[in-house]
């Protein structure tokens, strides 16, 4: 089973694009759907866990918890103390073998910072 992994970003007027195909392993927890696979420019594992309405995001030293149209508080750890974001989905869609997402960023203090869409390929 394979998996293509494609994010967008856009901030300010720039846009970053991440494109890739890796190999997919599938796990089950809770209410979750969880699609595991490797970064092949990073060489770091990501795990995606669906449910009908929440995403967890694990990828390295990130975790990223999003839940359709709620503000959920992060904090990241890093050698220079932590750093607080706030993360609202704006939009999701699952259907067979295509999920979609749609999420911004913003600081604690709600000033916007980027927006992110993924989009998750699934080949069986």
């Amino acid at each position: 089973m394979t998996i293509r992994f494609l994010t967008k970003m856009i901030k300010d007027s720039d846009e970053k694009v991440v494109d890739f195909t890796s190999q997919l392993k599938l796990d089950y927890w809770e209410d979750y759907e969880a699609y595991i696979f490797s970064d092949p420019n990073s060489n770091t594992e990501i795990r995606i866990e669906i449910s009908e309405k929440k995403i967890n995001i694990f990828q390295s030293y990130a975790t990223v918890n999003l839940e359709l149209n709620k503000d959920l508080p992060s904090t990241l750890s890093t050698e220079y103390g932590n750093l607080n974001f706030i993360y609202r989905m704006l939009e999701f869609k699952k259907e067979e073998n295509y999920i979609y997402f749609n999420y911004d960023l913003f600081f604690a203090d709600k000033k916007f910072i980027s927006n992110h869409t993924v989009e998750l390929f699934i080949n069986k």
